[in-house]
């Protein structure tokens, strides 16, 4: 299988996923009448939907053009903003601040966002891109601490990975040969293993929620999942690309289930037949 085929099959597995959750998600608000948040997780993945259908035409069409500025990135912007106001509305009243870890992510989203404009070359774009996804990023880490997510040795360690394997690749390139070779793939498999640990978290913290705190430490924690499975995907070469491609449509779903079950645990006037009905 070429990477142009996987890529469609990629394209059309995501319309088909998000499509589902956005109908799920309305689905959810009708019979409820939930809450505001979870209006904006539904905008969300609409940007989302709409920028997978972009890239889904740019595949048929065969075309290596794109806009310098397209459509899907604006719908990539608008999903970044968006899924942090929803993170954001379930924190607004927390008293505590998570100033070193907003400062860590800043840190690790400028080195990103550099990253990108060396591979790329896209300077305007990836500026502009990078400050939404800096945004949702610091939103997310924030939800964690906030949410109690990680514990003290977790968050050491956490930190210590995201920087230190984004400062690894992006002096890969300039290792000798067969040093860069081994080193990138050492980074993957290490990159990629964390992934899958995020999402194991998620997914127990999913399961085990049966408090509004319960549900918003497993909001967070996807979110955070979501989060690395998009920069370990902006750090892969094809066909790699498409394993951190999979795993964050994946945790699109963690993050979308348990917004939910933060909404209905902390929405009083949906009756528990209302809930049932809901799931």
């Amino acid at each position: 299988m070429n990477n142009d085929v996987m890529r469609a099959a990629m394209d059309v597995f995501a319309i088909l996923l998000i499509g589902y959750l956005v109908f799920r998600v309305l689905r959810f608000i009708n019979r409820t009448h939930a809450r505001v948040g979870i209006l904006y997780v539904a905008y969300g993945l609409l940007c989302t939907f709409f920028s997978s259908v972009y890239w889904l035409i740019h595949v048929l069409l065969d075309t290596d053009y794109r806009f310098p500025f397209g459509a899907n990135d604006v719908g990539d912007i608008g999903m970044f903003l968006l899924f942090a106001s929803a993170l954001a509305i379930i924190f607004k009243d927390a008293g505590k601040k998570a100033v070193l870890e907003v400062i860590g992510t800043l840190i690790f989203s400028v080195i990103s966002v550099i990253l990108w404009i060396m591979w790329s070359g896209e300077v305007v774009k990836d500026i502009i891109s990078g400050i939404a996804f800096a945004y949702f990023c610091c939103h997310a880490v924030r939800s964690v601490r906030l949410s109690h997510g990680f514990r003290r040795l977790e968050w050491i360690f956490f930190a210590a990975f995201v920087l230190g394997i984004t400062v690894v690749e992006g002096w890969i390139s300039f290792l000798p040969e067969p040093l860069n070779i081994i080193v990138d793939s050492a980074c993957y498999v290490i990159m990629y293993t964390m992934l899958v640990a995020l999402m194991c978290n998620a997914f127990v913290k999913i399961v085990r929620s049966k408090t509004t705190a319960d549900a918003a430490a497993a909001v967070s924690m996807s979110a955070v999942c979501f989060a690395w499975g998009l920069s370990s995907m902006y750090m892969s070469a094809e066909p790699m690309y498409f394993f951190p491609q999979f795993c964050s449509w994946i945790s699109l779903i963690f993050f979308t289930e348990s917004y939910i079950t933060y909404t209905t645990l902390g929405t009083p006037a949906v009756s528990p037949a209302e809930k049932e009905a809901a799931r």
